[in-house]
């Protein structure tokens, strides 16, 4: 990934120090990626995404295509009440951005977790 990024900027004729100033990304965080002693999370992935209008797939260099065709999707009425839901309330973006983060085992954890609480608010309730 950190040769795809450093292509991108000699496209761009921007240095790290630019790019760590526009992101907020440390250039040292970038030299941990070099080494291959850190990886991005899901959100800094996406903050490169579209600081550089390429896919995910692409800077991590699972694909030769910058730019993903995105397929038109049909949504059902639930469907798009509950994304309206999500971009409306601060509470659940802040949610979904934090689970994102998690490892595949913390998610999981997460999940256990959200599932009690929730239980339990119910007895509270009755």
């Amino acid at each position: 990934m950190y040769e795809i990024i450093k292509l991108l900027l000699e496209e761009k004729g921007i240095s790290f120090y630019k790019l760590s100033k526009d992101t907020g990304i440390t250039e040292s965080t970038f030299s941990q990626w070099k080494k291959g002693t850190n990886k991005p999370s899901t959100k800094i992935l996406n903050l490169l995404a579209n600081y550089f209008n390429v896919s995910i797939a692409f800077l991590l260099g699972y694909s030769n295509k910058r730019k993903e065709e995105k397929e038109n999707l049909i949504l059902t009425e639930s469907e798009e009440k509950f994304i309206n839901e999500i971009r409306e309330n601060k509470e659940q973006k802040e949610l979904i951005t934090v689970f994102q983060d998690l490892t595949e085992e913390n998610k999981k954890i997460f999940i256990d977790i959200g599932k009690t609480f929730k239980k339990h608010q119910k007895k509270v309730l009755l």
